[in-house]
């Protein structure tokens, strides 16, 4: 996704910024006054990006600016072009930065508890205007007996249930975060409430626990997205298990695990022992998520390019699910559940539409892993068109073992606009 001009009509197109990666999107820009430079704010697979300034005719790729490293959001110029103002956050909330143009040094404008997201200068320079506060995220469970809330404070997000269902996993947004999800991973009695936290010392981009609940591997936010291992009772510490970058990775039934990950921008489906031993790529496309394996082992749903397709886990020609539908949530990924998933049973498949924020049960016949559809299925808008689908009640679910047991966030926000003198 890049940044380009042209007249109202479309005419005169022209690229001011495209990033070099092919998971690199740059969704805002401002324009300096003077019409020559242009803030760019981007992100990648994984994270909000520091800002760029980029030249207006496009001759460059320009460079980053403001604070580093950090999540650029938003950002604005004074009246006058002199300075460059950001919203920016390099691990304790998002707070206004600002920077002398073209090249000075990144100063820090506004602190606190609550966090300052978009700026808009009033014409004489003196002040600005922002959005101040706060989001919180609580996690609740629907069973047949109910909803119950299982958080009550702060950012969790990205649950997932043991494999009776008896516990619930979860991140727990940490203040050093800096990507769209980086916590710290624990664990929830459903039974007793009881809760505690796993592997401490770790910040976690995305995390998956064994079918027999033993082990977790996980993507260390402080480790360049690397791979890593660890048991859940910490009997021993954990090991790195694969030095690429990756952005997800789960067990399948027989205890092998598959994970998205790669160097230099190339990213790949690919099969690794929990000993280290026996890496395979699966597939020869370029991929960017694993959404889920089905429960005999034998598919993986990922996103490949633009499209949804499940490969056979020991290769060959994948089946596609969905055309131009891939995503991973964005900066609302801890509480988007995966687009594709299979009940424990595989009697259902469930499919997540971000269009909606509904998950739609799609059912199976014995022995079938994806529904009859040759073309594909659509179901962003609303209910894939096959009989006996149920839509799950709540939003964002993110589904169970058990088809009537689910995990669903509870966002919040509450901001207030704040006008602030220039320093």
């Amino acid at each position: 996704m890049g940044i380009f001009t042209a007249t109202e009509s479309r005419s005169e197109e022209r690229t001011i910024y495209m990033p070099a990666s092919i998971d690199g999107m740059a969704h805002r820009s401002f324009l300096s006054p003077d019409r020559k430079s242009v803030i760019v704010v981007e992100m990648d697979i994984a994270n909000w990006l520091p800002c760029r300034l980029a030249p207006f005719d496009g001759s460059s790729a320009g460079r980053r600016v403001g604070p580093a490293p950090a999540q650029c959001t938003f950002a604005g110029w004074t009246p006058d072009g002199r300075w460059m103002y950001f919203s920016a956050d390099t691990g304790n909330g998002f707070h206004i930065w600002r920077q002398r143009f073209p090249d000075g040094a990144p100063e820090q404008v506004t602190s606190g508890a609550t966090e300052e997201q978009g700026i808009s200068f009033a014409p004489d320079g003196k002040s600005f205007v922002t959005s101040v506060g706060e989001r919180q995220s609580t996690l609740w469970t629907h069973d047949l007996k109910g909803e119950r809330q299982i958080t009550f404070e702060g950012y969790a997000y990205l649950p997932s249930f043991s494999a009776d269902a008896q516990r619930l996993y979860y991140l727990q947004r940490s203040s050093a975060n800096r990507g769209f999800v980086s916590g710290e991973l624990w664990t929830a009695d459903l039974q007793t409430g009881k809760k505690q936290r796993l592997l401490p010392d770790f910040l976690m981009e995305h995390y998956n626990v064994s079918p027999d609940g033993k082990r977790v591997i996980f993507i260390n936010a402080r480790d360049t997205r690397h791979l890593w291992i660890g048991t859940t009772d910490g009997s021993s510490p954990p090991r790195t298990l694969v030095n690429q970058e990756c952005t997800r990775a789960l067990f399948a039934p027989n205890g092998e695990i598959y994970f998205v990950g790669g160097e230099n921008g190339g990213m790949y489906l690919q099969r690794i022992g929990p000993d280290g031993a026996g890496l395979q790529k699966i597939a020869s496309e370029k991929a960017l998520f694993l959404y889920d394996i089905s429960p005999d082992g034998k598919w993986l749903a990922a996103w490949f390019g633009h499209d949804i397709k499940v490969y056979p886990s020991s290769g060959g020609v994948p089946t596609l699910l969905c055309a131009d539908c891939g995503s991973g949530g964005a900066e609302e990924r801890g509480v988007t559940p995966p687009m594709v998933s299979w009940s424990h049973d595989a009697r259902e498949l469930y499919l997540y539409s971000e269009g909606t924020h509904q998950t739609y049960a799609v059912p199976l016949k014995p022995g079938q892993a994806l529904p009859a559809a040759p073309s594909g299925i659509l179901w962003d808008s609303g209910p894939p068109a096959i009989a006996g689908t149920r839509v799950i009640p709540h939003e964002r679910a993110f589904m169970s073992g058990n088809p009537s047991v689910y995990a669903y966030p509870q966002m919040a926000a509450h901001r207030n606009i704040y006008r602030i003198l220039v320093p």
